[in-house]
């Protein structure tokens, strides 16, 4: 077993060994330290979404509590939490934050004492969570949850002094035994000659200036005879300590000396916003210097002036290198398609880091895009010009949105060319980010919804190169953008893609991108980072996005807290990104197949998750731009979007108010496949190619949009809608009452859905559709209407209309008839029933039945047949499985969808093939009278599953005969490719007819 450090009485620690648990009980009376925090310290979600008051108590079985700290945690501006803690005389406690905060994040340090068998409780009013010494020693870290699944916030507990997931001692001396090599990890109450300290949420010893650390440290593992050992250090400077925020950057001289071996290391510790980086400093020592006891090492501060918190120290721990995995990817193209890369914004260009990670760049093939923003970093034209040399000659691509803006810019062009995008107005959404200086109130006091419309084009119409954080990219694109990059996931990230990829579809705009804050929505950082991670960036490639890059957290994480480059939290990122960049780069998708839009209405305002400072009052519509009096409120027209709710399940709307129990704050599946968000003003063409569109929100109905409307009608689209979104209002002051809805051709909508619409009347209890199923409907307001070539779908207790049905050429109209929008919560039951039969009516002749709901779910035609590729977005469990059932013509293919992987299927000629993605890529799929084969490329075991009406007994591999297993609904074939990605032909053959 390995080795568990746990704290005894004293300062000294000592080695036990966890034992299995069907062996008699091992431990012995020891105190042991344990960080818990609870709660939420982030930016981008609303205080009120998890109002929890944390007031609570300690109780422990079996053993005694020796002390206890209360931790409570301060954002440094959008840097990490700063930790203090207040001693705390008794169990209980009462919380010291404001419920839902961003500043919502607390916990507890406790000291134990006891054995496995020890039994801790912690009493909170939103939870109560229990765990045993035993549990938590054998698994370091144990997470409970409160609040709804994919909205509620973790409780973490962590053995030891961080309360923060971060490298063990167990863990790094498990990594060394796997690669057969030896070494040590130096914790920081092991130095002598420092004093514990907090910083930015990061544990470690703090050097004073003048001041020497050391420590002893062993050798684990068998030593190398010959050639040198590596030593990290990881360390970050307590800058100007007084100041709570940390302000500035030095160099410091930072003397290390292990054995004979000594070295002074010049290195400019940084600040970014006010937070200082965890950074990583090497040196190498002769393995003949080291032993398996006694070693030192000393660690000195050079500086006279200022502190360094000395983090962890890695014996044998070189600088992770993401090449070795490159064996085990197809190779890229000799053109890419695809575009992926990382932000810039913490990388020291004085330390050489901007440098390293275009050396990465080429020989680890992590990404071909940067975004530099050197935000109070000082780089030099000659440094410019090297960049701007070596993006050029790599056919690597570049924007800027940092400093020193003119000099980079005008470099880039003339030295990158057409490789460099260039000025890049990175998160610029005037609704969220109060992007300008926004025009006096009494200015804007009377502006109708035209004039919001018109002052957000003229605020965006200065930016090619927009980062836009809301589902309007339609609206950047009116005002002339030419690149959009949305930001995920500060809204709903299904939603912005929703958009991103209609409005480029109606704009014609073949390449646009995002922007990859997931370090942002849910702090403290986790292992539910990572696989959010993988489902943000896969999705939005598999979304049309063709520029996919990383904010700051892929190269050092500061948002949570200080993590190194070196840092497993980090180092999994960036293998994300890597390994996108060569599997999509090497898949050609096909066409994507979307079927269904949602229509943004005329003078429509959708924020869709999205609001950066989770304690300013809730955005009013159109925001800066519009009046922000009463009538602006978000209300039932914007609450109109639940009618997404079917087709993108808990999608995350804020801020209209909704139950956040039942929300999914980052993802959605998407179970009846692909939906796009249309503008209402696209041309015909463009909307022509949906089946279904539904209004969901505010419009003003013009006649532009009625002809639009009837056109795309006649031609065959179904058209749902309701009649409070015909009004003629260019202005929302109306909504305070919803008397007079000033009804376009005062209410003659014959031609468009065969009513002429009346007054505002009486008002409803219960909706029951012509087929019998009924809905209750409390309170909701009725509208008066003639019958003029409609026929009733669904009426009300008395008779009236509620939903009626117009057929006009090849298509048809339904409307709601009723005094106020869909958004009215007397409607959410009917909302949910309508759009059930929606989908009934206008099911694909591709679709999947059973656990679908948290399945993104995309169609994509291909030459002769069609390629689906399905995703679990359920990123609360690592490797979780939705079993569904993929209908496709007479083929009814079960498979489980895991967590971490892209489950493809190609089908052709009534024969269909699903694999995995990665480890595996499948292509030219070809079905013959004699059999099927296929072309296929991976690394290691790779499993195909193949379904056909032919019964397949045997395949052909490099002329190799081998036996297929048989299982329900088809063959199943187990290949291993090997250590390195190779590709091959697969042939199946087949016995005798079913």
């Amino acid at each position: 077993m390995l080795p568990v450090i746990v704290e005894t009485s004293g300062s000294n620690l000592v080695e036990v060994t966890s034992c299995s648990v069907d062996k008699k009980e091992l431990y012995f009376p020891m105190q042991t330290l344990i960080s818990i925090t609870w709660g939420k310290s982030n930016f981008y979600a609303p205080a009120g979404n998890e109002p929890f008051v944390w007031d609570g108590s300690l109780h422990v079985d079996g053993g005694r509590v020796i002390s206890v700290e209360q931790l409570i945690y301060s954002r440094a501006i959008f840097g990490p939490a700063v930790e203090e803690s207040i001693p705390l005389t008794g169990p209980q406690w009462t919380s010291r934050v404001k419920p839902g905060s961003h500043d919502g994040l607390e916990g507890l340090r406790l000291r134990v004492e006891g054995d496995a068998s020890t039994i801790i409780t912690l009493s909170m009013k939103p939870v109560t969570i229990r765990f045993s010494l035993r549990e938590l020693i054998e698994k370091e870290q144990l997470r409970f949850h409160a609040g709804g699944k994919f909205s509620g916030v973790p409780v973490d507990v962590f053995l030891g002094p961080d309360a923060r997931p971060r490298v063990s001692r167990p863990s790094f001396l498990k990594q060394l035994a796997l690669s057969d090599r030896a070494g040590w990890l130096i914790l920081p109450e092991e130095l002598s000659g420092v004093e514990p300290h907090y910083r930015f949420a990061t544990f470690g010893s703090r050097l004073a200036p003048g001041g020497t650390a050391r420590a002893s440290f062993p050798i684990k593992g068998r030593i190398p005879e010959a050639g040198e050992c590596p030593i990290r250090l990881q360390m970050l400077a307590i800058i100007n300590l007084q100041d709570t925020h940390g302000n500035g950057d030095r160099w410091m001289d930072i003397e290390i000396r292990v054995g004979g071996t000594v070295k002074i290391i010049h290195y400019l510790f940084t600040s970014f916003r006010c937070v200082q980086k965890l950074e990583d400093l090497y040196l190498s020592v002769p393995w003949k210097d080291l032993s398996a006891e006694g070693n030192q090492i000393t660690i000195k501060n050079l500086d006279a002036e200022e502190n360094v918190l000395i983090h962890r120290v890695f014996i044998n721990a070189s600088q992770p290198s993401h090449k070795e995995a490159l064996l085990r990817m197809p190779s890229l193209p000799a053109k890419p398609a695809l575009w992926v890369g990382f932000d810039t914004n913490t990388l020291t260009p004085e330390n050489g880091e901007m440098d390293q990670l275009l050396q990465r760049y080429r020989e680890e093939e992590l990404g071909n895009y940067l975004l530099f923003r050197l935000e109070r970093r000082a780089a030099t034209e000659e440094d410019i010009t090297r960049w701007a040399g070596i993006m050029a000659a790599n056919n690597f691509r570049a924007a800027n949105c940092g400093y020193p803006m003119d000099t980079c810019d005008r470099l880039m062009q003339t030295l990158a060319g057409s490789q460099y995008l260039g000025i890049h107005s990175h998160e610029i959404s005037i609704l969220i980010y109060g992007w300008g200086t926004p025009e006096p109130l009494e200015e804007r006091a009377g502006r109708t919804l035209p004039e919001c419309r018109a002052a957000y084009l003229r605020q965006m119409g200065n930016s090619r190169t927009i980062g836009e954080a809301t589902p309007l990219q339609h609206l950047d694109y009116a005002a002339g953008a030419e690149l959009l990059i949305s930001e995920l996931p500060t809204g709903h990230a299904t939603l912005l893609l929703a958009g991103a990829r209609g409005a480029a579809a109606v704009f014609d705009k073949k390449f646009w991108g995002v922007h990859i804050a997931n370090h942002i929505p849910r702090c403290p950082a986790d292992d539910d980072m990572a696989r959010r991670n993988f489902m943000l960036i896969y999705q939005s490639w598999l979304c049309g996005a063709r520029l996919i890059y990383d904010e700051e957290s892929a190269l050092y994480a500061i948002h949570d807290a200080p993590y190194a480059f070196s840092d497993p939290l980090t180092y999994e990122r960036r293998a994300h990104f890597q390994s996108l960049y060569h599997f999509a780069s090497n898949i050609d998708l096909g066409r994507p197949d979307v079927e269904i839009g949602f229509l943004h209405g005329n003078g429509d305002c959708l924020v869709g998750g999205c609001q950066a400072h989770p304690d300013v009052p809730k955005v009013k519509v159109w925001g800066a731009m519009g009046p922000e009096t009463a009538g602006w409120d978000v209300g039932t027209p914007e609450r109109g979007w639940e009618l997404l709710g079917t087709f993108m399940p808990g999608v995350w709307l804020y801020p209209v108010e909704q139950d956040p129990l039942a929300i999914r704050q980052i993802l959605s599946g998407t179970p009846h496949g692909q939906v796009n968000l249309i503008p209402m003003d696209a041309p015909q063409a463009k909307l022509s190619p949906y089946r279904l569109l539904v209004l969901p929100g505010w419009n003003t109905m013009t006649e532009s949009i009625h002809d639009t409307l009837l056109t795309y009608v006649r031609e065959g689209g179904h058209l749902v809608l309701c009649a409070a979104q015909c009004t003629e209002h260019i202005s929302r002051e109306f909504l305070l009452e919803k008397r007079d809805f000033r009804f376009f051709r005062n209410g003659d909508l014959r031609e468009l859905a065969g009513v002429r619409l009346g007054a505002v009347n009486g008002t409803i209890s219960r909706i029951q559709w012509d087929d019998g199923e009924t809905c209750p409907c409390e309170a909701l307001p009725g509208l008066d209407c003639e019958l003029a070539g409609a026929r009733v779908l669904a009426s009300s207790e008395t008779g009236k209309a509620i939903l009626v049905e117009h057929k006009l050429g090849k298509g048809r109209v339904w409307m709601l008839i009723a005094g106020d929008y869909w958004g009215h919560k007397a409607l959410d039951p009917f909302r949910e029933s309508l759009t059930r039969k929606l989908v009934s009516i206008h099911r694909s002749a591709i679709y999947l039945s059973g656990e679908t709901e948290d399945i993104d779910f995309h169609r994509f035609r291909t030459e002769g047949g069609y390629r689906v590729v399905l995703m679990n977005t359920d990123w609360t469990s690592a490797g979780n499985q939705k079993a569904v059932t993929l209908h496709a013509g007479d083929l009814a293919i079960p498979m489980k969808v895991t967590e971490g992987r892209l489950t493809q299927v190609l089908i052709k000629n009534g024969a269909a093939i699903v694999f995995e993605t990665p480890p595996s890529i499948v292509d030219d799929l070809s079905v013959e009278p004699s059999g099927i084969s296929f072309k296929a490329g991976g690394a290691g075991p790779c499993r195909f599953h193949v379904v056909s009406g032919k019964l397949l007994t045997h395949c052909q591999v490099a002329g190799m005969k081998q036996p297929l297993i048989q299982m329900d609904g088809g063959s199943l074939h187990t290949l291993d490719f090997g250590e390195r990605w190779q590709e091959l032909t697969i042939q199946l053959h087949e016995g005798v007819s079913k």
